[in-house]
């Protein structure tokens, strides 16, 4: 398994990385995480965000260049409303029962859950297809790009 995390600075780099390394032997997946923005990422927010819009044109770009080698690749903590093209190549965005999620609020105590409460969701939500599925987006993610991008898809 192979990360990538998208960033500002290296978001323009993700298909030239899935290229190189993706076909190597033993290679069964390729992970290109949207960011949380926690801990160094948040330290160094500045220079590295980017938003979840702009990284789904990017990684839509990555999957078109890819070719076969896009069936590799899964994208990680995007809700489907910014690409439901590609909503069975996401991951983390609902509650999965194969996928356990460490809850930052209980983190101390590692209770480990299937929800996160440090997700909220926008107004808009309410009309979205993945709705009941849907984890939200990260509060902080809210805090630095508000929700705007953010658009139900029709049910």
């Amino acid at each position: 398994v192979l990360n990538f995390v998208l960033t500002r600075e290296n978001i323009g780099q993700a298909g030239a990385f899935l290229r190189r390394f993706a076909p190597r032997a033993g290679v069964s997946e390729f992970q290109l995480y949207y960011p949380h923005y926690d801990g160094l990422m948040r330290e160094h927010e500045e220079g590295l965000k980017l938003s979840m819009s702009d990284a789904a044109r990017a990684v839509s770009a990555v999957f078109a260049e890819a070719g076969d080698l896009a069936k590799k690749a899964f994208v990680y903590n995007m809700p489907p409303c910014l690409a439901p093209q590609w909503s069975g190549r996401m991951r983390n965005w609902a509650r999965e029962e194969n996928s356990l999620l460490l809850d930052p609020a209980t983190a101390q105590g590692a209770e480990i859950r299937q929800e996160r409460r440090d997700r909220v969701k926008a107004e808009v939500c309410a009309e979205c297809r993945y709705n009941d599925d849907c984890l939200g987006v990260e509060r902080r993610y809210f805090e630095l790009f508000g929700d705007k991008e953010l658009k139900a898809v029709p049910r």
